[in-house]
Formats: C-alpha cells, structure tokens, sequence
C-alpha cells in the first residue's frame, strides 16, 4: 500500500540544511533543547510519540533520512509533524512539549553494507526562531516488503530490471532479499531446442552515486561486490524450465533503492557459445524503493 507524503516546505529544506551545517555527530542534541523519543525503533506506518524539552513555544519535529555514501551525504526530510507544549500548575514555563509523528508507510529501512548506510534522525526546530535548535535523535526505522520485478524503472541512471536471452530468461519465483534470507526462481527456455548446462551467478552489490566528471553530465554509479555465489543449472531436454535456490549468508542488507545508494541482490544466467557472443539473462528484483527518487 503506499502511502502520499505530505509535501515538504522551505521550512522542511532549511531543516535539512541546518543539519548539513551542524552535521550529525552525536544522537542528541543536548543544547537548548532535548528530545526524548519515546523508543529508539520505528516500524514503518507507525506513530512514534515523544517530548521536547527545554524549548519554548511550538516546535516542529522532522524526519529526515541519512544517505552516507563514499560520495557524501545526503539528506532528504520525510514527515513533519508539530510538538504540542505541555503546561501545569508545576511546570508554567510551557518548556515541554510532546509530539506524534507518523513514519510513513513506504519508509525505506535503515541499514548499513560495507560502505555505505541509511538512517534516520528527527530534529526539532523552533518555529519561531530562524536559528533551528540542536536537538536531534536517532532512530532506527524497520519495514516489511515484498520481493517483486518492476517491469520499469522511471529513473534512467538506474539498473534495468530483467533483460531475457535470446533462447531464455529468467523469472522469480519467491525470495527474501536480506541477510539470512534466499532468492528462488525459474531459468525458462524458448522454444525446444536444448540447451544444456548453464551457469547462474547470485551476487549482492552495493551502489552509490559517485561525484560527476564535470558540471550537468549526467548521474554515474559506482558498486562494490559484498557477496557472490556460483552454480551450474541444467535444462533436461524434456523440460522447458529448471527450478534454483541460493541461500543468502547473514550479515547482509535488505535490498534497498534509495536517492544516492542501493543495495541490490542481481541473478544472472549464461549460456557459453562456440565462436559467438555468450548468452546472458539477468533480474533485478526490488524490496524497498524510496519514493519519488530524486534527480
């Protein structure tokens, strides 16, 4: 089910470049103003309720997810939502407030490969302050998804999803695409002619948008290989179509598509030809893709 964000502000984009000013070395801020979730892990299409402290007036509480890349970093805010000041006979200073934040239910989430990560950070501002507070904590969003093969993918920077051969293809059958989990499926062959013993390579990668050559070329992706595995498949001759499971090793992220980084889990399958071109079928299946990906 996905779910419409609602649309961010000028006052959400100076959020973030706050934060790029101030960096994000510590969970919380611990100048001015405090804030105190009330747990430490989110699941996506959750509220996540806490309390402010130690700023007066309204303040806006936002989401913003974390890219860390080799690159740099990049933030993105995903929700704001407004703390409510909190006042009694004890407390007349109104310098508490308590919040609701909804985590939107096509959040991406948090993960870390071998050199990149995603997470998530809420940051409090005054809203009648131009100076936004140092308040910020760090949470840790988790999510449910469904393995599937997106027939197209709108950015053009991004991997292709399946390409078939010219005497097969690939298609999946079921998979969990993280660390612990597997990835099943089926080679089908065209037509009858046999074809013999193929090879099906797994791999898991982590990609991340490397800096541009120069100004306005167009987005370049780097990848390291985090894990890879190797098998022969065999299509009998009475058959159109052979089954295949691989067991993914634990340790490894959830197969994410995010702004700057993915990590992607890609089955490929190739057939060895005497005096001609090898005969590749590749899939790409998603997991978790952020929304609207941006440029």
């Amino acid at each position: 089910m996905s779910v419409a964000l609602r649309p961010i502000d000028r006052r959400a984009q100076r959020t973030a470049a706050v934060m790029r000013s101030r960096g994000l070395g510590c969970d919380r801020g611990a100048s001015e103003t405090v804030l105190i979730p009330v747990r430490d892990r989110a699941c996506a299409g959750e509220a996540l309720a806490g309390e402010v402290l130690g700023r007066l007036g309204p303040v806006t509480i936002s989401l913003i997810r974390v890219e860390q890349t080799p690159s740099g970093r990049r933030l993105r805010a995903c929700r704001e939502t407004i703390a409510t000041p909190v006042s009694s006979e004890s407390d007349a200073t109104r310098s508490r407030a308590r919040f609701e934040l909804d985590i939107p239910e096509d959040a991406v989430p948090s993960g870390r490969g071998a050199q990149c990560s995603l997470s998530y950070t809420l940051l409090a501002r005054s809203r009648h302050s131009a100076v936004a507070a140092n308040g910020w904590a760090a949470i840790e969003v988790v999510a449910r998804g469904q393995a599937h093969v997106k027939p197209r993918v709108e950015r053009f920077d991004r991997f292709i999803a399946g390409v078939p051969a010219r005497l097969f293809h690939i298609e999946l059958h079921s998979a969990v695409l993280a660390g612990d989990g597997y990835i099943a499926g089926r080679v089908h062959r065209h037509g009858r002619r046999p074809l013999g013993t193929m090879m099906l390579d797994v791999r898991c990668t982590e990609a991340w948008r490397s800096r541009p050559s120069w100004r306005g070329a167009p987005p370049q992706w780097d990848e390291r290989v985090m894990w890879a595995a190797t098998a022969p498949i065999q299509l009998d001759d009475d058959r159109r179509w052979a089954p295949f499971r691989c067991e993914i090793p634990s340790g490894l992220p959830a197969a994410t598509e995010a702004d700057t980084l993915g990590w992607r889990y890609d089955v490929a399958v190739s057939r060895r030809l005497r005096h001609r071109p090898d005969q590749r079928a590749t899939l790409t299946p998603l997991l978790f893709e952020a929304t609207s990906l941006s440029a």
